[in-house]
């Protein structure tokens, strides 16, 4: 048990110096059928510029996927958060996504993919972070196609400071 009778002191860093949202809803459904090249989603972008060198850049995507396989087929696909800044673009993170039907009647899978990272940029300049897929062997890969229509995918930058 902790008590504290006045202001806690002693604790640094951590602090919370700003937050953007992809300025436009993501929305609209997009088909990823490219199995040779990226695709990038539309509106799932975002620009923050960090206040100071030695801040962190926390990135926090939902992303509303739909993966969908024909039966006994594989499915394999990634998505990925890249960074630009000066014109240089690195990847900050890369999840892969497998689905394998092992029946005769196809399969697909519909929901939210998260993927969080704590990036250390090391400047004071702009940073663009934006979200994108790959379908490697598939029927369908999907960003907002859910039956329900309610479908919107989230990219969220929170600066932190030392």
């Amino acid at each position: 048990d902790v008590t504290c009778s006045g202001t806690a002191t002693g604790f640094g860093g951590g602090k919370l110096l700003q937050v953007v949202n992809n300025p436009t809803a993501c929305t609209a459904t997009q088909d990823i059928s490219s199995t040779t090249t990226w695709t990038d989603f539309t509106n799932l972008t975002l620009s923050i510029t960090p206040s100071a060198a030695t801040s962190k850049i926390f990135i926090v995507v939902n992303a509303c996927l739909k993966y969908q396989v024909a039966s006994a087929a594989d499915f394999q696909a990634k998505i990925r958060i890249q960074k630009t800044i000066g014109g240089s673009t690195t990847d900050v993170i890369m999840n892969g996504i497998r689905l394998y039907d092992y029946s005769s009647a196809g399969n697909y899978w519909v929901g939210m993919q998260t993927m969080m990272k704590l990036d250390a940029p090391n400047t004071t300049s702009a940073i663009t972070y934006k979200v994108g897929g790959y379908m490697g062997v598939g029927t369908q890969f999907s960003i907002n196609k859910d039956s329900t229509g309610e479908n919107e995918s989230t990219l969220t930058a929170f600066e932190i400071g030392a």
